[in-house]
């Protein structure tokens, strides 16, 4: 801020970069001299910007969910944008009607109970069984709410998968990983738009009950928690 009647049309600004796109902290700088000065009645406008909420375009979706229901084992990689868009309710909806079980990412830990019988669990570079190889042997990622950053601590997503990718961010998108299907947009509408789009293809009811991905993913839960219950 150079100038005490810029407070207003700063701050609006600096709100709507903090509450639009790409998650992260908002700085505004002030000079001291600035600072010891009085602003105006006309630099005290303020109009506080709302969110705006992206949605993927109706193709994109039915192209997304046309790729997950044609997988032959996939899998969702939950973010930490599942969290903030309060989608863990339809994080949980998709995954049910799909019978998909979630991986979460340490930011993302708790968009999905972790007692789900689709539960992987959550984890860093280390991680449970179930989720190391649901994650190994996956033909279709679909990553929402995450910025699918590699780094020194996650977990590694081997090559050659077929990758849903939704995130707030366009910047994220064929970032780290190649993107076969972009989804840019709130994780909440996404989720929303996907979970209308499935209906619309198998019905109401999904694919809830249809296949044994619950019992697989119980059995591998049960072994590796055998393996470890002497050291608990």
């Amino acid at each position: 801020i150079a100038l005490p009647g810029m407070v207003g049309d700063v701050m609006r600004r600096a709100f709507h970069a903090l509450r639009n796109g790409r998650p992260g902290p908002v700085v505004v700088e002030m000079p001291s001299d600035v600072c010891s000065q009085e602003v105006s009645e006309e630099g005290l406008q303020y109009h506080s910007p709302k969110v705006s909420i992206q949605v993927p375009s109706a193709s994109d979706i039915k192209d997304a969910v046309r790729v997950l229901l044609g997988a032959r084992r996939p899998v969702i990689w939950s973010g930490m944008g599942v969290l903030l868009s309060g989608a863990t309710a339809e994080l949980r909806e998709l995954a049910e009607l799909t019978e998909t079980p979630v991986y979460t990412t340490m930011p993302g830990k708790s968009s999905i109970d972790e007692r789900h019988p689709l539960a992987l669990g959550g984890g860093s570079s280390a991680t449970t069984l179930a989720a190391r190889q649901w994650l190994q042997e996956s033909d279709v990622l679909f990553a929402v709410g995450s910025s699918m950053t590699r780094t020194g601590y996650g977990q590694p997503i081997p090559p050659g998968k077929v990758i849903i990718h939704s995130v707030a961010s366009l910047e994220d998108i064929n970032k780290d990983f190649a993107v076969d299907v972009a989804l840019p947009g709130d994780a909440k509408a996404t989720l929303q738009a996907m979970i209308v789009e499935v209906k619309a293809q198998l019905g109401e009811n999904g694919r809830k009950g249809e296949t044994s991905v619950p019992a697989q993913v119980s059995q591998v839960r049960e072994r590796w928690l055998e393996a470890w219950m002497p050291l608990l």
